[in-house]
């Protein structure tokens, strides 16, 4: 059996799909020609990655940004 992912961990987590939607995002507005006034909520998902407690501190890292 496996130790639990540390909360430091699952920040870390957070942290890269956040940037990663970033990259993501930017790169289908530049594709697409549509302007960043326009844009949706980023969405990631991490439900894979067998996160037994959510920090309170990801709250931080994605309240303004995730669409659900």
């Amino acid at each position: 059996m496996t130790a639990p992912i540390s909360q430091n961990q699952v920040l870390a987590m957070a942290r890269e799909a956040m940037r990663v939607a970033h990259e993501n995002e930017a790169k289908a507005a530049q594709a697409s020609g549509v302007s960043d006034s326009l844009k949706p909520g980023l969405t990631i998902d991490l439900s894979r990655k067998k996160i037994e407690v959510l920090p309170d501190e990801i709250v931080d890292i994605i309240k303004d940004e995730l669409e659900r």
